[in-house]
């Protein structure tokens, strides 16, 4: 009798979102000499890469107390250390995987760290809800301090609020009309047969809490502190930004690298995020900041560059977080083997 064997699926997103990584760099490569980018590398300062890992990881100790608010406003109390531990690894997953589905690397990992998963996910989705809050006041100063720039970027400053404005409208809609969105979301599973599993009963009930809990952004405490931390996470990455364009000679006032900086985290929610961003990243920072006013070459070069520093930096703090993640089980592995002995 012969037995069925499965092939290995193939993770097709990600070979996609490989394979668009490499043709899109391969383009850009064409565009400038080797040399180019080579110096353009070369330029910075080692002295200036130290400090500019360390404004990378001020960011994670950012989120992890903008995480420390929001939880402990939902009734979860988690440390510090614990919360940093999970973001190292959650921003590496994240940001190499494409179209953000690294996302639900926070909610497994805080779920082993006995956090519902309920509350995983509203800790997450307000997380992101500030993120998009801290954006949006950081884009509208820069474009204020910056009236004459270029028409392109008032119809992005048209089309930011309109996409804040929505955001904030769906969310009001979310808390008062809550009990609907269950029933159409029941419904829903009823029509496709999808109710009788435990798995939806129990998503449902999850999403019914995770709603309930982001009912503390109308908390006045909350939104100030979790919209100064947002604001303040995303100042510290584009002051690295500034200090590594100024290294490689792209001489640009910090609102101008405010505002190219911004435009990249807007598009990089969007679904065209390539594996690592490497390739779509680049072609976006290209045509930003060409229209500041750099020339092609060094804007090209500059982007490459900052991408594979900041990728390094990534990759180093994320490898850093297993790394401690795997001591800390060993450890207590050995306490729960002392207390049987």
């Amino acid at each position: 009798m012969e037995t069925d064997k499965k092939e290995p699926k193939c993770p097709k997103k990600e070979l996609i979102g490989l394979f668009v990584a490499v043709i899109l760099i391969l383009i850009l490569l064409s565009q400038i000499p080797f040399s180019t980018l080579y110096s353009t590398l070369t330029s910075v300062n080692p002295f200036y890469l130290l400090l500019g890992f360390c404004l990378y990881l001020t960011t994670y100790l950012l989120r992890a107390l903008r995480f420390k608010v929001i939880l402990e406003n939902i009734g979860e109390k988690v440390r510090i250390t614990d919360l940093l531990k999970v973001l190292f690894i959650h921003n590496m997953v994240n940001q190499i995987l494409p179209a953000r589905t690294g996302e639900i690397s926070y909610i497994y990992l805080m779920e082993k760290r006995n956090l519902p998963v309920n509350k995983g996910i509203s800790s997450l989705a307000l997380a992101r809800i500030f993120d998009l809050v801290g954006v949006t006041i950081l884009f509208m100063f820069a474009l204020i301090v910056l009236r004459e720039m270029n028409p392109i970027f008032l119809r992005l400053f048209t089309i930011m609020l309109m996409v804040v404005g929505m955001a904030l409208f769906s969310l009001l809609c979310l808390f008062i009309y809550k009990n609907k969105f269950i029933e159409k979301v029941e419904s829903l599973t009823e029509m496709l047969r999808l109710h009788k599993f435990s798995v939806t009963k129990k998503a449902l009930e999850k999403s019914e809490e995770a709603i309930e809990d982001l009912k503390i952004i109308k908390s006045k405490k909350v939104f100030i502190y979790s919209t100064l931390l947002s604001i303040g996470i995303w100042f510290t990455g584009i002051l690295l930004t500034y200090l590594l364009l100024a290294q490689m000679d792209v001489m640009l006032s910090i609102w101008e690298v405010c505002l190219g900086s911004l435009v990249i985290v807007i598009t990089s929610i969007l679904p065209i995020h390539s594996f690592g961003g490497f390739g779509t990243t680049e072609t976006i920072w290209a045509s930003i900041y060409i229209a500041l006013g750099v020339s092609k070459e060094m804007a090209i070069a500059s982007g490459i560059g900052v991408h594979l520093i900041v990728f390094a930096y990534l990759l180093i703090i994320g490898v850093a977080g297993v790394v401690l993640m795997k001591i800390e089980g060993k450890e207590i592995f050995k306490k729960l083997r002392g207390s049987f002995y």
